[in-house]
């Protein structure tokens, strides 16, 4: 289970991710210049390090291929070992809250048509219903699992990738398709150690949608 030191130096980290800005470009090697600290080397091992719990984090995604695949992501609250997010695409908002814990990420439970700031996580019981599990350990290539009918897998490790904010390093991709034969769609998730979600890509038969983190800041340090 997380703590508020540990979410404390996830956000250390995340400031040091947006001071290594070069030439108008992000990255996030949160690890340059600063010493082998265990702690910080503990929790960059752990699956979490891809889903930081930051409170008030904002973040923008510009999208292409169908009209509602760019979208706005808020961290509205944080209550170890849940995190609410809300996701808006300009067509409706869904609340989703998820179960972080070292091992694995875990949606278990959406809200669609959500237009509120309702606090969802104080009534969570503790031992929930696991909907979709979205990332586990061992965070290697090849390591999958399956989960609400999907198989996914870590095809790709320790990746850098240009996205519209700038480039990431470290960055890990997953692949998932449905179980059942019924679609033949395969969709990508990126995930960069220290930052979370920062592209995902549907793609099918003549039909390719991207969404890509185009912008993010902490609004409760506004």
């Amino acid at each position: 289970m997380l703590n508020k030191r540990i979410i404390k130096i996830i956000l250390i980290l995340l400031v040091l991710v947006s001071g290594c800005a070069a030439n108008e470009e992000l990255g996030n090697n949160a690890g340059e210049g600063i010493d082998n600290n265990e702690s910080i080397i503990k929790i960059q091992e752990k699956v979490y390090a891809y889903f930081p719990m930051l409170e008030g984090m904002h973040y923008e995604y510009r999208g292409e291929g169908i009209e509602y695949a760019a979208f706005i992501r808020d961290v509205m609250y944080v209550d170890p070992p849940f995190i609410q997010v809300h996701n808006n695409n300009g067509g409706t908002t869904i609340a989703a809250i998820y179960k972080v814990e070292e091992n694995q990420i875990a949606l278990i439970r959406r809200e669609e048509e959500f237009y509120s700031d309702k606090n969802l996580l104080s009534k969570l019981d503790k031992d929930v219903k696991v909907e979709e599990i979205v990332l586990k350990t061992p965070i290697k290539k090849g390591s999958s699992w399956e989960s609400n009918n999907k198989k996914m897998e870590i095809v790709e490790t320790n990746m850098e990738l240009k996205v519209s904010v700038g480039t990431f390093y470290d960055v890990i991709k997953i692949k998932s398709h449905a179980l059942n034969g019924k679609s033949e769609m395969i969709n990508y998730s990126y995930y960069a150690k220290n930052m979370g979600l920062i592209k995902r890509e549907s793609v099918g038969e003549n039909f390719n949608v991207i969404s890509e983190l185009k912008a993010y800041e902490n609004l409760k340090f506004k």
